[in-house]
């Protein structure tokens, strides 16, 4: 067995338990199904899969036989590995800033949305990636003349998940005039990867956790600086016949990036804006929630 960080490609087609021990990383194989009799996870051990890198990536497929239990403060996670969000330019005179990636297609210098991906921003922040629900617009963006914010992503996809998708990308925050040194910081953050997970049991304790979240848009802290928008969530889809749930099942957006310092000229820089909520899906037979699901469940049986 690989140990943190590690691919697990000896389990794909085959019937052994895995147990997520403590502080472990355990990435597997992206897009292909794994087929396990039990998984555990262990308090501090994270079960996850590789990230989208532009042509594959960023679904996590499991097919449980019997139990899944997830114990407290132990978790699956593809938060922020979805469709990627648009990379930050180092001058004003560089144009517009990129737009999220989102089924759709790769970025592009625009402060247009990219359908579900956040517009980038021309000298302004860049809009949040949609997908469950729309992403919100550069803010506040009003400076006049021609700095103009990124527009938030659109909404996309369906309750049933069919087709089901990543999270969108948010669009990258765009300087003023200062060429920046480090031009990831007004980067925009990734959308939420893929979630399919068929087990007979699913037990989730207090505070285990299974998450697909946006990726916080970047934070920006120079002078009449814009900050990147945030990914959307991305797509949980659940099949039991037992679920109980005390812990936390979410796909929800990311934070759009804080603007940096406006030295007295108010509106000059804007946030990006805050992404989308992504998508759930859980079909059981019997379900007990005490804990939380963000965004509510989209479909059920």
């Amino acid at each position: 067995m690989s140990n943190k960080c590690g691919v697990l490609q000896d389990f794909i087609e085959n019937r052994e338990s895995l147990i997520v021990k403590n502080g472990e990383v355990i990435q597997l194989e992206p897009d292909i199904e794994h087929l396990f009799s039990n998984i555990t996870i262990k308090s501090g051990g994270t079960l996850t899969a590789n990230a989208w890198n532009g042509q594959s990536g960023g679904k996590l497929v499991l097919n449980i036989t019997g139990t899944l239990l997830i114990e407290s403060n132990g978790k699956i996670d593809m938060t922020g590995k979805g469709y990627k969000g648009g990379k930050g330019k180092r001058s004003e005179t560089d144009g517009f800033a990129s737009s999220g990636e989102s089924y759709n297609g790769k970025s592009s210098l625009t402060t247009r949305n990219n359908y579900g991906g956040g517009g980038g921003g021309k000298h302004q922040g860049g809009g949040g990636g949609g997908y469950g629900t729309n992403g919100s617009n550069a803010y506040p963006n009003t400076y006049r003349g021609y700095h103009v914010g990124g527009k938030g992503g659109i909404q996309y996809g369906n309750k049933e998940l069919n087709p089901i998708y990543l999270g969108s990308g948010g669009g990258s925050g765009h300087p003023y005039f200062y060429i920046v040194a480090d031009k990831t910081t007004h980067n925009g953050g990734n959308g939420g990867g893929i979630i399919i997970l068929n087990a007979n049991i699913v037990n989730i304790k207090k505070n285990g956790k299974i998450l697909s979240n946006g990726e916080n848009g970047r934070n920006e802290s120079g002078v009449f600086m814009s900050a990147g928008g945030a990914g959307s969530g991305g797509s949980i889809y659940i099949t039991a016949k037992t679920l109980h749930n005390d812990g936390i099942i979410s796909a929800i957006g990311g934070i759009g990036g804080k603007k940096g310092k406006e030295n007295g000229s108010m509106g000059i820089c804007s946030n990006g804006g805050n992404g989308g909520n992504g998508r759930i899906r859980i079909d059981y037979n019997i379900m007990t929630n005490n804990g939380k699901i963000d965004p509510i469940i989209g479909y059920s049986l």
